[in-house]
């Protein structure tokens, strides 16, 4: 096969126009293919020490006439701007940059994660109008600032067992087996100093509203891969708070790592309830356990 013909171009020249315009007619003809380059005639005439033809004033006013003559010769549109030559580097880098940007990341933000949204859109912006290193290292501040603020607000679910397996799930979303003396809440996030207050909080909101009833709470702790200083304090209030209402507190699922920390302080001592390996576990030997209780009262 023929070699490509290796067309170089720089639309800020009518003559790259107009040849762009005809050479794949060419090629055709001729039984080759195209090659395409762009390049930048101002880097070009820098390096020549020279200029475009229509600084010129002989030059410049004949290839004025010459662009119109071939135009029409080859019945190609053309249309002379008047304030020529024009910057194409400009015009260049717009056109990279925004072969990088996916404004459709602003809907699917949007739609996913409120919070993401503001961070993406707030990262744009500020690229946009102040400049690239302040857009993106804002946008770093503000994502550190939302995990923060998600993660001091952690997801604690309360669990049952899905019948006929050894699974739990939440008791608002599946349907499953509870005991009323016996309370799992699953903890889906690692506990530190900015929500240990708040998951000491909703442990005790849900045990007093069955106050009379629950007799053991499991922290399901499967999600939790760790624990620090200020939330093994929490843990430590809990564990007193419900001791003083006649609840024991027992941990399910605990990771390696987060029971190695555990172990190197007096909670686990100081807990009234047991280390569970599995939730299942558990579950079974805690509701075995009262039900045991009131058979013996029965009797």
């Amino acid at each position: 096969m023929p070699d490509a013909i290796d067309f170089y171009f720089d639309f800020s020249s009518p003559y790259a126009y107009l040849g762009s315009v005809m050479i794949e007619e060419v090629a055709k003809k001729h039984g080759r293919s195209v090659r395409w380059h762009s390049f930048m005639l101002g880097v070009a005439f820098k390096g020549e020490k020279t200029g475009p033809l229509t600084v010129y004033p002989r030059k410049g006013e004949y290839s004025r006439l010459d662009f119109d003559r071939t135009a029409r010769k080859y019945k190609i549109p053309f249309n002379m701007p008047n304030d020529f030559p024009k910057a194409t580097l400009a015009a260049t880098i717009i056109v990279a940059v925004l072969s990088l940007v996916d404004l459709t990341i602003l809907w699917r933000s949007w739609s996913y994660s409120r919070a993401d949204f503001a961070a993406v859109s707030i990262t744009i912006l500020l690229t946009l109008m102040v400049g690239v290193e302040i857009g993106v290292a804002t946008g770093v501040l503000v994502s550190l600032a939302l995990f923060v603020w998600k993660t001091s607000r952690p997801h604690v679910a309360e669990v049952g067992q899905v019948p006929g397996s050894q699974h739990f799930r939440n008791i608002h979303r599946h349907k499953v087996v509870t005991d009323p003396a016996v309370v799992t809440l699953r903890i889906d996030e690692s506990l530190y100093f900015a929500n240990a207050r708040q998951m000491e909080d909703l442990i005790l909101a849900r045990v007093h509203r069955n106050r009379t009833e629950i007799k053991h709470v499991i922290l399901m702790c499967s999600a939790v891969n760790e624990i620090d200083l200020s939330a093994l304090e929490s843990l430590e209030a809990i564990n007193q708070r419900l001791t003083d209402m006649g609840v024991k507190m027992h941990l399910s699922e605990v990771k390696g790592p987060v029971m190695d920390r555990l172990k190197c302080s007096h909670f686990l001592d100081e807990l009234s309830g047991k280390v569970f390996l599995s939730q299942y576990e558990a579950f079974e030997t805690l509701r075995r356990a009262e039900n045991n209780k009131d058979s013996l009262a029965a009797e």
